[in-house]
């Protein structure tokens, strides 16, 4: 499995050259892409949508990000969305999905680990502490990501 790092990739812009160039380089460092993502890539570098200026080119742009959007969610780990934060519209990255865990926890199987929990739908360990620092590990409990 591909390693992201939960955080921030493009802050305090919404501008589609700004985002363009931030998600074609996130996924460009990425290893085991495909070659459609590969064409994702290139198409943003390039950056001939934008060069004219006209609407249709504009649009063509946006639907590019989106695009790269969608192929930077495929390497999300479990529990983890790439999108924009759930406080800041203008801040793209990878955040944990508290909503979908929290759904996943009320069908979670007890371990031997009082503290830990299995999840069988998404095969994966969770610790969840008493003051909400969250781990996700994998069935060797090698961690996956974590958050305080």
């Amino acid at each position: 499995m591909n390693r992201v790092h939960i955080g921030s990739i493009s802050t305090g812009t919404l501008r589609t050259e700004d985002l363009l160039e931030a998600f074609a380089a996130e996924l460009d460092s990425i290893r085991g892409t495909s070659k459609a993502h590969y064409q994702l890539v290139f198409d943003a570098q390039n950056r001939y949508y934008l060069d004219d200026g006209r609407d249709e080119r504009e649009e063509e742009a946006g639907e590019l990000v989106s695009e790269l959007m969608d192929a930077l969610n495929e390497f999300s780990p479990p529990f983890v969305y790439f999108g924009s934060h759930p406080g800041d519209g203008a801040d793209f990255g990878y955040w944990p999905d508290a909503d979908a865990l929290e759904e996943e926890m009320r069908y979670a199987e007890d371990t031997a680990d009082a503290d830990t929990k299995y999840l069988p739908d998404s095969n994966v360990l969770v610790q969840v502490s008493d003051h909400g620092n969250i781990l996700v590990m994998d069935m060797e409990r090698r961690e996956i990501w974590s958050c305080v």
